[in-house]
């Protein structure tokens, strides 16, 4: 006879580090940056980034490929912003480090 209870998952805290570049994908859009600022809730936790340099990505053509070589294998689609970028974190899908060049605007 199993009982199951509820525990309340431990969250830990989303961090992304200052001069570090992203992937960041959002619900409808997907970007590469490097961070430059963040700000934080009162309770510490990081609500806002500011990227820049920053680039749109409109898409990645096979995901795992671009993540591993940085290289669409359908040409993917990119455009620099002008200055940086803004991106609120309640909108993040996910996340990953970008260890490529950031891409110019094709």
């Amino acid at each position: 006879n199993h009982i199951m209870t509820y525990q309340e998952p431990t969250l830990s805290p989303l961090v992304m580090h200052i001069g570090q570049t992203y992937f960041i994908r959002t619900a409808v859009m997907n970007f590469i940056g490097t961070v430059r600022f963040t700000a934080e809730t009162h309770e510490g936790r990081q609500h806002t980034v500011v990227l820049d340099p920053c680039v749109w990505v409109a898409d990645t053509g096979r995901f795992a490929e671009w993540l591993a070589t940085g290289k669409s294998s359908n040409e993917a689609e990119t455009e620099r912003y002008p200055g940086h970028c803004t991106i609120s974190l309640d909108v993040l899908s996910d996340f990953s480090p970008w260890s490529h060049p950031i891409p110019e605007t094709v």
